[in-house]
């Protein structure tokens, strides 16, 4: 595990793969069992532990700092 992926917890992690393979946050709740609002939540939350303001702005954070490969 490097030094970023410290940063989140694998749930967290999965979930900006997800992000990057296109899924939507209604599709990511149904792999985790979860409503669409829960993951709004989450990435909510991440965006905020990463300092980031978009999505997109963390899957990019994600693939440079080889958190997803």
């Amino acid at each position: 595990m490097n030094r970023n992926e410290k940063l989140l917890n694998e749930q967290e992690c999965e979930i900006i793969m997800l992000l990057a393979d296109g899924l939507t946050n209604k599709q990511i709740g149904e792999v985790f069992g979860v409503t669409e609002k829960a993951v709004e939540v989450s990435l909510q939350n991440m965006l905020n532990k990463l300092d980031r303001k978009h999505p997109n702005e963390m899957i990019t954070w994600a693939y440079l700092g080889g958190v997803l490969k």
